[in-house]
């Protein structure tokens, strides 16, 4: 029984969030519209990121019936476990319907209106006279505005399985 118990505390059990006090945002949304009285019924729901299964099932419950995400979580299985009421489609009617934004997002908002690029050079948009040289953009010598950075963990957990892999190797011989 000692066992056991100094396995468990020492496991990474209670790191499973839920086992934790925190909430998601999805869900600390429908606990404030509870608190101050406000239904949720037939609402839009706007997130950062698609949401989690978890989140999921208490969306559905909380009958919202659009959620718009900016991006993606390969990892959800939200589709998956509620396919009989989540749908990325127009029109299906009935089901909640998770809905991608189109257009700029909040991390390459600033960009547009910065005065350096994400690497650090300095952008020039007009002349001495103060006069925009929009024109003299050359596709040749563009420079990139944002920092080129994989866009997904997908890519670090690639990295880090081959990086197992080659230590395995390494040990292995």
């Amino acid at each position: 029984m000692l066992k056991i118990k100094y396995l468990i505390e020492n496991s990474e059990i209670k790191d499973i969030t839920e086992y934790g006090r925190m909430v998601h945002a999805e869900m600390d949304a429908i606990l404030n519209c509870a608190r101050s009285n406000n239904s949720t019924q037939g609402a839009t729901l706007y997130v950062t990121t698609f949401p989690c299964h978890n989140c999921a099932k208490h969306i559905v419950a909380a009958g919202i019936t659009e959620v718009m995400f900016v991006e993606p979580y390969p990892k959800s299985k939200a589709l998956n476990f509620h396919d009989d009421s989540i749908t990325l489609e127009k029109g299906e009617a009935n089901k909640l319907r998770f809905k991608p934004f189109v257009g700029i997002g909040p991390r390459n908002f600033a960009n547009l209106f910065s005065l350096s690029l994400g690497i650090g050079t300095e952008l020039t948009r007009k002349n001495f006279k103060g006069e925009s040289i929009e024109n003299d953009w050359n596709p040749k010598t563009a420079k990139l505005r944002i920092k080129g950075n994989p866009s997904s963990y997908k890519l670090y957990e690639v990295q880090a399985a081959d990086k197992i892999h080659q230590i395995k190797d390494e040990i292995g011989r």
